[in-house]
C-alpha cells in the first residue's frame, strides 16, 4: 500500500474509525494521538486528546507537525499513534504512516 504524500508545512486530516470487538462502530471513553518523525524519532506533535469522542473523529494535524526536520531529505515519514480506552481494562492502539514532501522553498 502506498503512503499518502502531503506537502511540507501543510495541515492534514485523518479520520479514525473506532470499532468494538464485533466490528461495529463504537466511540471509546477516551482517546489520544501524537505524531512522531520516524527518521529521527522526534515527537513533532505531543500527545493530545481526541475531541469530540465519537466512533469516527477527524484529527487535524497542524502545519508545524509537518515541517521538514532535515533539508537533505526529499521526504520524511511521519507516524500518527492513536491510543484509545473503552474503560479501565479494555484499550486499543493504532498507527498511521504518511510522507511529508520537502518543497525546498518553504520558509
Amino acid at each position: 500500500m502506498a503512503l499518502s504524500i502531503i506537502p511540507e508545512e501543510t495541515t492534514c486530516y485523518l479520520t479514525v474509525t473506532f470499532k468494538d470487538k464485533s466490528g461495529a462502530a463504537q466511540a471509546p471513553t477516551s482517546a489520544t494521538w501524537q505524531v512522531i518523525d520516524l527518521d529521527s524519532g522526534t515527537v513533532v506533535q505531543t500527545e493530545a486528546n481526541i475531541t469530540p469522542i465519537s466512533s469516527a473523529p477527524e484529527i487535524s494535524i497542524p502545519p508545524a507537525a509537518n515541517a521538514i526536520l532535515n533539508d537533505a531529505h526529499a521526504y520524511e515519514t511521519r507516524r500518527v499513534i492513536i491510543q484509545a480506552s473503552y474503560g479501565t481494562s479494555d484499550g486499543v492502539n493504532g498507527q498511521y504512516d504518511y510522507l511529508v514532501k520537502n518543497l525546498s522553498q518553504v520558509t
